[in-house]
This record gives structure tokens, C-alpha cells and sequence, in this order.
């Protein structure tokens, strides 16, 4: 559970199987502002959720684009 709203910032991403949430924590685990992160693959949209408190939405849109993933703010 994720506990500070204000600091979640929140993707819709098409990061869709379990194979590419792995890489996502190869990726994500690495940047120290991410406090925490995670993806649901359940929902149409495959909502990623990233609690960071300095982080911006643009920050981890340009990370998942250069890795090939279509990632923009979920508003």
C-alpha cells in the first residue's frame, strides 16, 4: 500500500506482462528517488503507480519511452 498520495505520481503505461514488470525493476529498483513503485497489469490501461518526492511525471515517461514503452501522465 502506498501511503504518500501526494508524492504518487501515476502513468498509463503498455507494460503488459510479467516479463516487462521485470524489466520495469530492473530499471526502477536502480533510481534512488523512487521510493516505491508498482504496476497493475490487470487494469486497461496498466496503470503505473511511482511514489518519488522529487521525481516528475516526465522523469519517468522519457525513462520508459527510451526503453521502448509507451508511458504518459494519467490524468
Amino acid at each position: 500500500m502506498m501511503d504518500n498520495f501526494s508524492h504518487v505520481l501515476l502513468f498509463k503505461t503498455d507494460v503488459n506482462s510479467n516479463g516487462d514488470k521485470l524489466f520495469l525493476h530492473s530499471i526502477l529498483d536502480e533510481i534512488a528517488a523512487v521510493e516505491k513503485w508498482n504496476l497493475d497489469l490487470e487494469d486497461e490501461d496498466f496503470v503505473l503507480r511511482v511514489v518519488s518526492s522529487s521525481l516528475r511525471h516526465n522523469a519517468i515517461i522519457e525513462l520508459l519511452n527510451h526503453h521502448g514503452y509507451n508511458c504518459e501522465e494519467l490524468t
